[in-house]
Parts: C-alpha cells; structure tokens; sequence
C-alpha cells in the first residue's frame, strides 16, 4: 500500500498490490480509494493478520481539494476499507473521522472535514476483538496546532 502519482506533479492517488507467491511478483496496483479525481490521497497505512484479512487506510480531501498553502477551503478526512480475501476484493469506504465543535481546524460546511494533516502521525492495527483502529493527526497546518484522534470501526 502506498501513495503516488502517474504524472509529474499530479495528485497522489492511493495503491494497492498484493502477492500470492511468498512476494516473487505482485499483481498490477489497483487504486483503492473511491474518491473523484483530482482529490489528494496521503499516508496511507496497512495492517493484517492470519487467513487473508487485511484493512488500509488513508486520508484525502475530496470534500474540499487542497490546493496547498493553508488553503481554507481544504477538507480531509480519514477513510478505511477491509479485505477479506488477502486484497482480491474490498469493502465499500467507511469514513472514520468526524466533525467535532470546538476545534478550530474541524469544519461542518459546506463540507465535513479538518483543514490538514498534522505530521506524518498515522497508524492502524485491530484489537483483539477483531475490530479496526486508527490514530492520526489533524490540525490548521501541516506543524499544528492540532491534536491526535482515535476512532475504532462501528
């Protein structure tokens, strides 16, 4: 799972590849998030346990295209999906971050989302209830202020 771009300063989409030959080759990447094109995808992160299960996770701003330089207009937010079959198929998207009041970087309208990525801070694994995790940063810029939030599969 990673994040790239097919053209030289383009939007970065996110990708997926998986092995079924112990990693002697890998199948053709699939772009695995539904957002329109033109949206950024960034940090994107993976985790996965026995029998083919295997959940990602990334943010982007199709809510609100960020056309960089503390755009006000920016809206990310933070999306998961899971496989069950070592990454053959996948769910449909679950959005895991939300709106909050109180943050200044958090907005409702037009549209959910928070203003940036804080840091490069994003991690996933699953609980022992089987259930999905995530942890990321979000905040006015890049270098906060912001905060860490946590949210765990519905």
């Amino acid at each position: 799972l990673w994040n790239a771009n097919r053209a030289k300063f383009d939007v970065q989409r996110v990708y997926f590849a998986r092995s079924t030959d112990e990693a002697a080759s890998f199948s053709d990447p699939v772009d695995v998030s539904a957002a329109p094109t033109g949206a950024n995808n960034a940090f994107p992160a993976l985790v996965a346990r026995g029998a083919g299960d295997v959940r990602i996770a990334w943010m982007d701003d199709r809510n609100g295209f960020d056309s960089g330089g503390g755009d006000p207009d920016a809206r990310w937010n933070v999306y998961e999906r899971q496989s069950d079959d070592g990454g053959a198929t996948w769910t449909g998207e679950a959005q895991l971050s939300r709106y909050a009041s109180g943050y200044t970087y958090k907005l409702a309208a037009p549209e959910d989302g928070f203003l940036q990525p804080y840091g490069d801070y994003f991690e996933l694994d699953v609980n022992s209830a089987g259930e999905t995790v995530a942890v990321w940063g979000e905040g006015n810029s890049y270098v906060g202020p912001g905060n860490v939030w946590f949210a765990k599969e519905q």
